[in-house]
């Protein structure tokens, strides 16, 4: 048998566990050894703490000793005594009472839904961070509770219990048809779930609550669609700057901030939390850190934002933001507001929609489906259809990789031929100057 030491969370900023990994034979033990380290403080080839300033490494690394050679004698004991080699599960029992973790036998019993609402509730407290070291956002948790809900109504509707040991390629096939049928969930939706249901097995399994490893096979699989969205042309932002919205200055607010987003691509957390420090003193780049991501962004100032943030000028003089918008579902209900007025939004368009596994084609206005994330889809869309390089739009919306990028294009498949037709023409015009 083989015992190495390994991190529960490699790139956390913070002390995470060091968890005992055990192998015999064809088996795979994670063992929690009760100690924790910040990750830049261990050795990844010498599975050890590092010789580093201000923390007790020689200590560290001899209680990981004297843990390892207990783990070993426990194991050779249990095969001198019976003539056999352990189970996983009767291995565990016999660790748990070699190290008196009568609060490990506890935790192992614990259930996945129990260990899903703990996750929340220390998500929430703020004592379980993402890795970057940021707290979990409010719309995340959000996203968890969701779930939950989900799953409570799967196990009560089908009368079908399960637990870490029972959450396999069976149940994912079932929770799929109980919530596409039963709850009328679109596929986005349902990927959502399985998404997070994956993200909390990982998570046990780090902690060597479980040792099933169903949800790491691909059939265990995230299922997308991708949605029939908006966007906006250069003709429909200009009539959209245009429309008179003096004698309503909420809705002339949500417009402003709205267009800012469609000329620069950033988040609508992001937009509507514009700062006077994160703009240069002439308005030529905005500076910030992404929200969502915290990672820096620098963004040169197009002419038609900068008109609208020097409209702002005072008010972020005086108090270093914009005005206010509260709630994005009541910003969403006004866009369509505003966007109703908008002749050119009038025009119908094909939309494509799946619930309870059928998809349906309906036809509606643009302005039906205007919201705050369609300025995001807007500046991504015609900046590439401008032939703005993909690598320059990327570093503008933050974006790390393509496939990620490209979710956010509405081009047609007319408009994208075009597309192609000028960069050929560029690249021969380039080729004829050599």
């Amino acid at each position: 048998m083989k015992v190495s030491f390994h991190l529960a969370r490699q790139t956390s900023p913070r002390e995470t566990a060091i968890i005992a990994v055990i192998r015999f034979g064809s088996e795979r033990v994670n063992f929690s050894t009760g100690l924790s380290i910040i990750p830049k403080h261990w050795n990844k080839l010498s599975r050890e703490a590092r010789a580093t300033k201000g923390i007790s490494h020689l200590e560290l690394n001899s209680t990981l000793s004297r843990t390892k050679n207990r783990i070993e004698e426990a194991f050779r004991r249990y095969r001198n005594d019976t003539g056999t080699i352990p189970s996983k599960t009767t291995f565990k029992e016999i660790l748990n009472t070699e190290f008196e973790r009568s609060s490990a036998r506890k935790e192992a019993k614990l259930t996945f839904i129990q260990f899903f609402e703990g996750i929340i509730l220390s998500s929430k407290e703020g004592t379980r961070l993402q890795p970057n070291g940021k707290t979990i956002s409010p719309n995340t948790l959000k996203t968890y509770k969701t779930t939950v809900k989900h799953l409570k109504a799967f196990a009560e509707k089908r009368k079908k219990l399960f637990d870490f040991d029972t959450i396999d390629l069976d149940f994912y096939h079932d929770y799929i048809e109980f919530v596409t049928k039963q709850l009328n969930l679109s596929p986005n939706a349902i990927g959502k779930d399985i998404q997070i249901i994956k993200l909390i097995l990982r998570e046990a399994f780090e902690r060597g609550i479980t040792d099933k490893r169903a949800f790491e096979s691909k059939r265990f699989r995230v299922m997308r669609e991708q949605p029939d969205t908006i966007y906006l042309t250069t003709d429909e932002l200009q009539e959209l700057s245009q429309l008179d919205l003096k004698d309503n200055e909420r809705q002339e607010i949500v417009r402003d901030l709205f267009l800012i987003g469609c000329y620069t691509g950033m988040r609508y957390s992001d937009y509507t939390n514009i700062t006077k420090d994160q703009i240069d003193e002439d308005f030529t780049k905005i500076r910030y850190n992404q929200g969502k991501t915290g990672q820096l962004v620098v963004l040169p100032v197009k002419k038609e934002a900068k008109i609208l943030l020097i409209k702002y000028f005072n008010r972020l003089r005086e108090i270093n933001s914009l005005p206010e918008v509260k709630y994005n579902s009541k910003t969403n209900l006004a866009l369509k507001t505003i966007g109703k007025a908008c002749g050119q939004l009038q025009k119908n368009y094909s939309y494509k929609k799946t619930n309870g596994g059928v998809t349906i084609h309906q036809q509606h206005a643009k302005w039906e489906k205007l919201s705050t994330h369609t300025a995001r889809r807007t500046f991504a869309t015609n900046e590439l259809k401008e032939g703005t390089p993909i690598s320059l739009i990327m570093a503008a919306t933050g974006h790390l990789t393509e496939k990620s990028f490209w979710k956010y294009i509405r081009a047609t498949p007319e408009e994208k031929a075009n597309l192609l037709e000028i960069q050929w023409m560029q690249r021969e015009s380039k080729l004829k100057v050599v």
